[in-house]
């Protein structure tokens, strides 16, 4: 499909120029237009599909955002805390 680089975006900000709620909101709209393009697309769905039906798990990446949220959690889990067991204990895991 061809599709057109120019997309727009509709920001609506409740005025608070009023008096008075008067139990009717008003919103100042705006229509604001962006050039952008999608030339990037097609190769990220293949990209998409190669890993999806692959037999193996990608290698984490520095640049992946989830990558890098898993790699601090998993740093925190395996930070060794003291736990309480049943008879409240304490032990390090």
């Amino acid at each position: 499909f061809n599709v057109s680089d120019t997309g727009y975006f509709v920001y609506c900000n409740g005025d608070k120029s009023k008096a008075v709620f008067d139990g009717k909101l008003e919103f100042d709209v705006e229509i604001i237009a962006y050039q952008g393009s999608d030339d990037w697309v097609e190769s990220v769905i293949c990209d998409a599909h190669r890993c999806l039906m692959s037999d193996s798990i990608p290698e984490a990446s520095e640049e992946c955002e989830y990558c890098r949220y898993r790699m601090a959690a998993s740093e925190i889990e395996n930070v060794k805390q003291p736990k309480q067991d049943i008879q409240g204990e304490l032990f390090s895991i």
